[in-house]
């Protein structure tokens, strides 16, 4: 888990709208501090993400997420800002809104724990969503 500058995701030339200043400025600050406190490089971040996932990865590495335009789609704007090619292929995309329209009490798991709108709260929370819905397909003979 890695927080990522603000300042140099703007000398990238990536933006941030007004619109998502204002939802921030109305969400719990600690979860707002969270986000700020020992942020690094967006070019660092990202070539390290890019290095781990070459390294652990085979040709056909899927990659999941929870909202397919938003998050897939600023992942691509960060590897083109920092002049790198996105370490898998497209179709390899999957998302966890799909799964849990299918299975929404899983949506329902305890989240008492965990700090709204932290990206690494919330990361951990979709994956033991993501493994309930694993479990439950397992139980059919299907594999995610």
């Amino acid at each position: 888990y890695q927080k990522v500058s603000i300042q140099s995701c703007l000398d990238l030339g990536l933006r941030v709208s007004g619109d998502t200043l204002v939802w921030w400025l109305n969400q719990d600050q600690k979860a707002v501090m969270e986000m700020l406190e020992n942020a690094r490089p967006l070019q660092q971040v990202m070539l390290e993400l890019w290095a781990f996932i070459m390294q652990m990865s085979k040709p056909d590495v899927i990659v999941w997420c929870k909202g397919a335009r938003f998050d897939f789609g600023l992942l691509r704007d960060a590897f083109k800002a920092c002049s790198l090619e996105v370490p898998w292929k497209f179709w390899n995309e999957r998302d966890l809104r799909t799964l849990l329209s299918l299975y929404p009490e899983v949506k329902k798991l305890d989240r008492s724990n965990n700090l709204a709108h932290s990206a690494h709260h919330d990361c951990l929370h979709q994956i033991k969503q993501l493994q309930s819905i694993a479990k439950e397909l397992k139980k059919v003979g299907l594999e995610i």
